[in-house]
């Protein structure tokens, strides 16, 4: 802990607050700057002063080439964003601290964490890599990933990669004349003015629309709502694209690059040529095309057409089957293998061809004229089946209505995929949609000819949170008498058992898989997920158990989603006298470099394990905080709390800040056994231990072969003739490189320490 004299705190707080803040935390504006004129932000600077972000000092001077502390960078951010108070973490050394609000602030927005859970450093020179961390966090902007963007990407620390390379992106930061960023350098005044200054310039700018002529990367593309146009063509050449809500003014290709994968495209109109080369099943939904080309060189293309899809003009060169629901004003036939399901409002058919359309078998032939098959009057047949909700994606539970503009036709069904006929199941009631199903129906009226077979393909969408379920129900006078079995939940971590209510009465508790007896006359029961021990809600559901069914529910989740920083643990608690012994084992974490662990009930702690590893400790208290540490067995990478009162196996929330910063001299502690004479090539390296964030594993390479990836403290066997071979440092992935050093094997050598860089 650093320790400085109150007198002297009180000066540098009080010079500090004058200098940049104004007396009395006010900015006030200081037009003509007596020393940021020249300066290369001067501009920005001044700008930032008349907003009242920054101020200059008294006598009329800025001092744009000081450094300028972390307390003093998270107050800027505060005030830039104009955040409101709220109480977050008050840390140790901030706790009489002049910008303990505004820090306590930052930390509640989730902008800036400490060093460890007690200290923030206030006073200290905040990095450029801090800097990034802090900015991002503020502006609100996802990650795109660790991108190397600067020759020195090597000496940005892990915990700040993604920041430096998102706001280097935004062009919100930017390197040093020679190119470098410089990540551990002290971030100075003026460079703090123009990061703030840009970011808010950015965040006010409207947004620019994505550029989405070329898809070559499984994703949704185009805006949630609205319409984007387009202007030019489209080409989709990888599988798993979902381009939605867009008007493409020229023309789409469909791609060979899609290969035997799938394209689906919801509320798009293409005023070209739509042109498909490849993909196993293109998906149009709600869409509005002109002329379609299919044209694949190998297998047969499946598109499907849903909702309000209108094709213009459909050009068979390839063999395709066309399903689903929707309109086509004309299709032209020049090969065999081709399924039409919906009839066209007109048709041709090559001569010598037969294709399938309407249901119907067409053989082109050459007829006076020499032309081939066309289609005839349809004005006797039965309207289509329709279907609301239209065939796509859908909740599970939906109930779809089937439909015909025909009077007095009757419609049936099959769910099977056979072709329905009078002798199918009639429709009298919306059939449930719980599971994938295609409906297949048809609508016949006695005198005219029936209707075209409607082939109807439902999914039903997963929540992110669900719980598949059982429901049996009694008959007669024991409808009321419910057996309802959850059996599994996905996206719902530490999830082991349930419990259901009507809202009167509510049933034990069950495991997982257990039935739960249930007496009820109500339409639903609300469905309750518990942790192992029974009681920790983890989320609830609605279910419905008016009829039997085996079907999924949407759980809305109580305790933080799944890929946030969670722990899992056991607890296994000793019987009688011996009820204050515990055995706790945290088995895994999803905390970035946790290594290993520790507990503690605030009097006593146990000693460091590594995960999976148990820790025998005496405690009657009835919690405890599990710490989660790196590999150092020091470095405190995040806390959380445990029930420790009866046996359990759970998940539990792990909270703490980003992870600390990099010591400024990194190490790792190796050992070198050499082989003799002929084996003197035979090398056994051991990478003891290193004092690099989140490190885990190592392997060494002398330039042309490398080790396997080993765990720090495991041996890596290793034939070189090399002097000296290159150390990389690892995360647990085993591939993340976290730093690199130089260790001379040459000759044995035990607890050698070399610099990482």
């Amino acid at each position: 802990m650093r320790k400085r004299s109150h007198l002297s705190w009180l000066v540098l707080a009080v010079f500090t607050m004058t200098i940049f803040f104004g007396s009395g935390l006010t900015a006030v504006a200081a037009p003509g700057l007596s020393d940021v004129q020249g300066h290369w932000a001067a501009d920005t600077i001044q700008k930032m002063v008349d907003a009242g972000v920054v101020a200059g000092q008294p006598d009329g001077t800025f001092k744009p080439d000081n450094n300028i502390s972390r307390a003093e960078f998270a107050t800027l951010v505060v005030k830039a964003f104009k955040l409101e108070e709220k109480a977050g973490k008050v840390f140790t050394d901030t706790s009489d601290h002049w910008a303990k609000a505004f820090i306590s602030t930052a930390n509640a927005n989730g902008i800036v964490s400490g060093y460890s859970d007690t200290e923030f450093g206030p006073n200290d020179p905040i990095t450029r890599e801090q800097m990034a961390v802090m900015i991002v966090k503020a502006a609100g902007w996802k990650a795109e990933g660790a991108a190397k963007v600067f020759p020195d990407d090597a000496s940005i620390s892990a915990w700040a990669k993604e920041a430096v390379s998102t706001a280097s992106a935004q062009g919100v930061i930017k390197g040093r004349p020679d190119g470098n960023f410089d990540p551990k350098a002290n971030a100075t005044r003026a460079e703090a003015a123009v990061v703030i200054s840009g970011t808010l310039d950015v965040k006010a700018a409207p947004e620019k629309p994505v550029d989405i002529s070329t898809l070559d990367k499984a994703g949704t593309y185009g805006p949630a709502s609205g319409s984007q146009e387009i202007n030019g063509n489209v080409t989709i050449s990888a599988s798993g694209v979902i381009l939605q809500n867009a008007v493409i003014t020229g023309d789409l290709l469909i791609a060979e690059g899609v290969g035997s994968g799938e394209a689906t495209l919801k509320n798009v109109t293409v005023k070209g040529t739509t042109t498909i080369k490849g993909g196993e099943t293109v998906n149009f939904e709600n869409c509005k095309l002109g002329k379609v080309n299919i044209k694949k060189a190998e297998g047969k293309a499946n598109v499907v057409l849903s909702g309000t899809t209108s094709i213009s003009e459909l050009l068979a060169n390839s063999a395709v089957k066309v399903s689903g629901q929707g309109t086509i004003d004309k299709a032209v036939v020049y090969v065999a293998n081709v399924v039409i399901e919906m009839k066209p409002t007109a048709y041709e058919v090559a001569s010598g061809i037969t294709a399938n359309i309407g249901g119907v078998a067409v053989t082109g032939t050459s007829g006076g004229g020499g032309g081939p098959t066309t289609s005839s009057d349809d004005s006797n047949r039965v309207k289509p089946v329709n279907a609301t909700p239209p065939a796509g994606e859908v909740p599970a539970g939906t109930q779809v209505t089937l439909s015909t503009a025909t009077a007095g036709a009757t419609i049936y069904y099959t769910l099977d995929g056979s072709v329905p006929s009078s002798n199918s199941t009639k429709y009298t009631a919306p059939i449930t949609i719980n599971a994938a199903t295609t409906i297949r129906a048809i609508a016949i009226k006695v005198g005219q000819t029936q209707s075209l077979v409607a082939s109807l393909a439902y999914s039903v969408s997963v929540p992110e949170a669900s719980a598949s379920v059982d429901v049996a129900v009694g008959s007669g006078a024991m409808s009321a008498f419910k057996t309802i079995t959850v059996k599994s939940t996905t996206g719902l971590s530490g999830a082991a058992k349930y419990k259901v209510s009507d809202g009167t009465t509510t049933s034990a508790v069950k495991d997982l898989g257990v039935s739960a007896a249930y007496m009820t006359s109500a339409e639903s029961v609300t469905v309750t997920i518990l942790a192992s021990d029974g009681t920790t809600v983890l989320g609830t559901g609605t279910l419905n158990v008016t009829a039997a069914a085996s079907t999924s529910i949407a759980i809305t989740a109580v305790q933080p989603p799944v890929g946030d920083k969670t722990a899992d643990c056991t607890v296994a608690v000793g019987s009688g006298a011996m009820a204050a012994f515990k055995t706790i084992t945290v088995t895994s974490t999803t905390v970035s470099g946790g290594a290993k662990y520790k507990v503690s009930d605030g009097t006593t702690s146990s000693a460091v394990k590594d995960l999976g590893v148990a820790a025998a400790y005496m405690t009657s208290a009835e919690s405890v905080t599990v710490t989660i540490l790196a590999s150092d067995g020091t470095t405190v990478l995040g806390t959380g709390t445990l029930n420790v009162t009866a046996a359990a196996s759970t998940s539990i929330a792990i909270s703490g800040s980003e992870t600390p910063p990099e010591p400024a001299d990194k190490k790792a502690v190796c050992t070198v056994a050499v082989g003799s004479g002929a084996m003197a090539a035979f090398k056994t390296i051991t990478v003891t231990s290193t004092t690099v964030n989140g490190a885990a594993k190592y392997k060494v390479s002398d330039g042309t072969t490398s080790s396997a990836a080993k765990d720090l403290g495991v041996a890596a066997a290793y034939m070189t003739s090399a002097e000296s071979v290159t150390v990389s440092i690892l995360a647990s992935d085993g591939t993340t490189v976290l730093g690199t050093g130089t260790l001379n094997v040459a000759s044995a050598a035990s607890d050698v320490s070399i610099d990482i860089q």
